[in-house]
């Protein structure tokens, strides 16, 4: 369904239950204020079409229990059960010509695609700009990435149960400040903390002062077609979570190689507070204090 004019800003007041897939129409944002809170029924989301924007306004909470001012997308079942049930509801789903959506302090949880951006790979109009958010527990993926523009700051991908992030077919993505962790803990795991499989598209990937853990012993996928120059990528300051031995070999996985890896740390122990309830705060025991570029923006 499609929201009238009237219904393109959410706001505090009151909670909001959807049940379908609530359309912004074209050429219209739909605003979303601090603290607002959104329940979504099963197979239900938010689509945002061609020449439309989402933007979501939430700011700091001085409460970090309360989150009274963080915007929080989950399923409609409230019952303590289903608190980390993966895959109650859809997701966000941004069309390939929306632009100019713009996510700050958004918790997004259980969904089962947190948000599938289908961009056009335009690094005039950014399809995503994310800070200062968290999305966790979805059944597929937190972010899949298709042929899309991305800034992401301060973000947190957490458990998955395929890809934490999915990048394919192309795109141009900067993350700044982001943990991507995937300690999937509801069953078999099919995916890693983050896939870049660069097919028919050039894809410009960057990551800095960003950490990419998780349970398995491979959580950087990394692919390209043979003989093909398409993905471009760096990480800067980072932590990584590698398998030496399978990817021995591989020119994607040249560590030496300065123009794709610089100051990176592989498998050094994140000490992260509570993988289980998607808590990624550090502990004092982090490896990561202090390793991070102070003059990263």
């Amino acid at each position: 369904f499609v929201l009238a004019d009237n219904q393109l800003q959410f706001t505090n007041e009151k909670p909001y239950v959807i049940y379908g897939y609530a359309t912004v129409p074209e050429n219209k944002s739909l605003q979303i204020d601090a603290g607002t809170r959104v329940y979504f029924h099963k197979n239900s989301g938010i689509y945002v079409p061609d020449l439309s924007s989402l933007k979501i306004n939430g700011s700091v909470s001085e409460d970090n229990d309360v989150l009274e001012n963080e915007v929080i997308f989950e399923g409609d079942r409230l019952e303590p059960e289903f608190s980390v049930t993966a895959g109650q509801w859809g997701g966000i789903w941004m069309a390939n010509e929306s632009i100019d959506n713009n996510i700050n302090h958004l918790t997004l949880k259980n969904a089962t695609i947190g948000i599938f951006v289908n961009g056009n790979n335009s690094e005039e109009n950014v399809n995503l700009k994310i800070t200062n958010s968290q999305i966790y527990n979805s059944s597929n993926s937190n972010i899949w990435a298709k042929n899309a523009s991305i800034i992401a700051e301060n973000l947190v991908l957490g458990n998955a149960g395929s890809n934490s992030l999915n990048i394919t077919d192309g795109g141009t993505y900067n993350f700044t400040h982001c943990t991507i962790a995937n300690y999937w803990y509801s069953g078999f795991r099919s995916g890693f903390a983050v896939q870049i499989n660069s097919k028919t598209n050039a894809t410009r990937a960057n990551f800095t002062n960003c950490i990419v853990d998780g349970s398995n012993t491979n959580e950087l996928v990394l692919t390209q077609p043979a003989s093909s120059t398409n993905l471009s990528f760096n990480f800067s300051y980072c932590m990584l979570k590698v398998n030496l031995a399978i990817n021995s070999g591989n020119s994607l996985y040249d560590f030496a190689n300065t123009e794709n890896y610089n100051s990176v740390y592989l498998n050094e122990n994140t000490s992260f507070t509570n993988t289980k309830q998607n808590i990624y705060s550090i502990t004092s025991n982090s490896f990561s204090i202090g390793k991070a570029q102070l003059e990263a923006a």
